[in-house]
């Protein structure tokens, strides 16, 4: 069973439309949170580890938003989990 919203209807006459740039987006955010948790591991500065640390946050925020953008016009899909 898929949850979703009702998608919200994009240009596709166009090279990139809505849609596509928050796809890249959300892709780049994921792999930009994924580079600031392994690169936390590695901080022996505490300074250093709190400076990324707050930067990693923002990431994780603005992923979040991205995702609910998405989510809200129907442009991302969640299947819900087997019992």
């Amino acid at each position: 069973m898929k949850i979703t919203n009702q998608k919200t209807k994009v240009d596709k006459d166009i090279f990139l439309n809505d849609e596509d740039y928050l796809n890249r987006l959300l892709f780049c955010l994921k792999e930009l949170s994924k580079l600031y948790q392994v690169a936390l591991t590695e901080f022996s500065n505490e300074q250093l580890y709190s400076y990324f640390k707050k930067d990693l946050d923002n990431v994780l925020k603005l992923q979040r938003e991205t995702f609910e953008v998405m989510f809200a016009n129907g442009w991302y899909e969640l299947s819900t989990a087997d019992n």
